[in-house]
């Protein structure tokens, strides 16, 4: 794992604000190295506003919920060798997270190794020993955020994504 910067993009969903707040909360002095630094700034620096809407919605946040459940129980699954028994009900609760709230989903990272690994085969096949690897812009990290989380729910990749600009992020 990198302890690379994260993106405007991350810190932005992490507080809650659209991506283009989190410039003027870097200019009022939001520290921005981390995801956890620049929350922690926010919650001791912004009032909230009273009658704001929350940035998940009570069905989203049970949908996110039913996968953050899901998470361990195909970990432990993993590890036992029975991962066939929550697989199928772990992806269809990553296909009824809504796209504008996925970047709120967390999974343990050896399922979704499991989750996305005969796509990780096919690439690192297709790409050899010699597959490079460059930094990516918010907009490139976006659309490969997407469709991994499309491989890893089991659901099939609009193609289109790949040239269009993040919309729900």
């Amino acid at each position: 794992m990198t302890n690379a910067k994260p993106t405007q993009t991350a810190i932005a969903a992490a507080i809650g604000v659209a991506p283009s707040r989190v410039v003027a909360l870097r200019v009022q002095g939001m520290p921005c190295d981390s995801v956890e630094n620049a929350v922690r700034w926010h919650a001791d620096n912004i009032r909230p506003m009273p009658n704001r809407r929350p940035s998940v919605r009570s069905d989203d946040a049970r949908r996110l919920a039913r996968v953050a459940a899901l998470s361990p129980i195909a970990a432990v699954a993993l590890q036992v060798g029975r991962f066939d028994l929550v697989r199928d009900e772990l992806q269809t609760a990553m296909r009824a997270v809504p796209q504008r709230v996925r970047h709120h989903v967390k999974v343990d990272a050896d399922v979704l190794a499991e989750l996305c690994g005969p796509v990780l085969v096919a690439m690192s096949e297709i790409a050899g020993d010699t597959a490079q690897v460059a930094a990516l812009t918010d907009s490139e990290a976006d659309a490969m955020g997407r469709f991994w989380y499309c491989v890893a729910a089991g659901e099939d990749f609009p193609a289109d994504w790949l040239d269009a600009e993040p919309s729900v992020y």
